[in-house]
């Protein structure tokens, strides 16, 4: 885990449950692999990377939040966060 609080990602992971349903979530694990040749995607936009979490769809920007073009869910944007919890 890189970054000062990397000590602490493994009460952070059994925590991350919790928090994320009272929205106090303190951060964000993410893993990332490339296969084979692939090259990577590179943006400076979000937009550009962020997808359905239901369906896998694009995800079209609104001011409220984000819907998708396939399945029509709606993501709000709530105090700058986007709220991906699967309801």
């Amino acid at each position: 885990m890189i970054g000062p609080l990397g000590k602490f990602a493994p009460t952070g992971k059994g925590m991350a449950s919790v928090f994320g349903w009272i929205k106090v979530a303190p951060w964000i694990f993410c893993k990332a692999v490339a296969r084979g040749s692939a090259t990577l995607f590179e943006s400076n936009r979000i937009d550009d990377i962020l997808i359905c979490p239901y369906c896998s769809a694009n995800l079209e920007n609104n001011i409220e939040g984000y819907t998708c073009v396939s399945c029509s869910r709606f993501f709000p944007i709530t105090e700058g966060i986007i709220d991906f919890r699967l309801k």
